[in-house]
């Protein structure tokens, strides 16, 4: 490298280095609390609260996301359907306050499903010795 190019080289950095007091700054973020990202993927219950604790933070696209999950997961859940419920009332501006939430636990049917005698084991596959 030559002396001119090597000279060059440096004022080009120097002056690179003078203009970043000059370079517009990015405007800062919104300081928000944003609740923890969901640790049970496949539970519709830690789904529905999590989707909750999202509607209660403004975030209605976070929680829609994770109703629809829940829902695909449990579609019978009435946990997942006041959620649900919430959502959409919530997006309307017509919310006021959560009403009491459904049980934990669903009811079972009382009859129990029809189990016939179990037939015997088969016989091994090969001779016993």
């Amino acid at each position: 490298m030559t002396r001119l190019a090597w000279l060059a080289t440096i004022a080009i950095a120097a002056a690179l280095g003078a203009s970043r007091g000059y370079a517009q700054e990015p405007p800062p973020l919104p300081e928000r609390e944003t609740p923890r990202p969901v640790d049970a993927h496949y539970q519709p219950a830690a789904l529905t609260q999590a989707a909750r604790t999202y509607m209660s933070a403004g975030d209605l696209g976070t929680a829609a996301i994770l109703l629809r999950r829940a829902e695909l997961l449990a579609p019978r859940d009435p946990r997942v359907a006041h959620g649900l419920r919430e959502l959409e009332a919530r997006r309307a501006g017509t919310f006021v306050s959560a009403e009491p939430l459904p049980p934990e636990r669903v009811p079972v049917p009382q009859h129990a499903p029809a189990v016939g005698p179990i037939p015997p084991e088969p016989p091994p596959p090969w001779p016993i010795r």
